[in-house]
């Protein structure tokens, strides 16, 4: 099953598989964010910090699966491609 984490892209010795993520980033809204740590929580490339108020998506670290983006009750991340929301 794919989930947009890229393993396979550094695993393939032929480099024959391409990623569509590079430009689908998580924009995190501030004011929706309740901080309650569920996308903190469900992060494996520990991309996410958050403290008592907010939480922060490094755009460095983040491999783009979407597992954010699902665990958030308050829908505050969104997948933004080239600056349009999806």
């Amino acid at each position: 099953m794919l989930n947009g984490c890229g393993d396979c892209l550094s695993s393939c010795e032929n480099n024959a598989i391409k990623s569509i993520l590079s430009d689908v980033i998580p924009i995190l809204n501030q004011d929706k964010c309740a901080s309650c740590g569920d996308c903190y929580e469900v992060c494996e490339d520990n991309s996410i910090s958050r403290d008592l108020f907010t939480a922060e998506v490094n755009q460095e670290e983040c491999h783009k699966c979407g597992k954010c983006e699902d665990a958030c009750p308050e829908h505050a991340i969104k997948k933004e491609n080239n600056g349009i929301l999806s």
